[in-house]
């Protein structure tokens, strides 16, 4: 058992650090560069570029 357990809790440590995880996941998709970014054109017979992002 570590010391941030011993402090606070197994499952409090568990379910913050869960927490953290997550956000962190998910933070970058707020990013407007990311938000811009333009899809792959598809693979195989398709022809043509991917449309481009709205507002773009």
């Amino acid at each position: 058992m570590g010391p941030l357990a011993r402090a606070y809790g197994g499952s409090r440590v568990v379910a913050v650090a869960g927490a953290v995880s997550a956000l962190a996941a998910v933070a970058p998709l707020a990013s407007g560069a990311v938000r811009g970014l333009r899809h792959a054109p598809p693979s195989g017979d398709a022809a043509g570029p991917a449309p481009a992002a709205p507002g773009a």
